[in-house]
Order: structure tokens, then sequence, then C-alpha cells
């Protein structure tokens, strides 16, 4: 899954294949799976790679606190991964 990203990324990415058996942009999943899988020290630089520089994920605290929503980006990222 994309040669480009962290492994943690990359373990982030992967948990909405596994959770979606439908999926979609604007699906969601909880900030406390990013605490889970990602060492605290990483989450930052995570957060960084996914949002900031490849957009794939994208945060809106105001309407949905607690949330990393997959972008349009993202699925199309992951579609064609899960196409390999």
């Amino acid at each position: 899954m994309g040669e480009e990203l962290s492994y943690y990324a990359k373990m982030l990415l992967q948990e909405f294949i596994d959770r979606f058996r439908d999926l979609r942009a604007g699906a969601t999943i909880g900030i406390s799976t990013l605490k889970d899988i990602v060492p605290e020290s990483e989450r930052e630089s995570v957060l960084k790679e996914l949002i900031s520089d490849r957009q794939y994920l994208e945060m809106l605290e105001e309407k949905f606190p607690g949330k990393l929503i997959l972008t349009h980006s993202g699925y199309h990222f992951l579609k064609k991964i899960e196409g390999k």
C-alpha cells in the first residue's frame, strides 16, 4: 500500500479498508483509532503526512469532533490499492 507512505500512515489507512465493507469518501473513524495504532511519538508526523501533505484525511473539529474523515483523494488512493 503506497510505497511513499510511512508504516503507521499505511496502518491507519488500512483501518478504513478493514472497517468498511462499502468504502466511500466521507467515511469516519475515531481519533482513538490513531491512539491505538500509532505510538505517541509518531502521531503528529502521521497526521501531518495524511492530512497536510497527502490530503487523504481531514479533521473537521467543529462539526465532527474526534473523527478522522476519508477524503476523495484518500478514497481513490485506497481503491487503487485494493484493485492491485
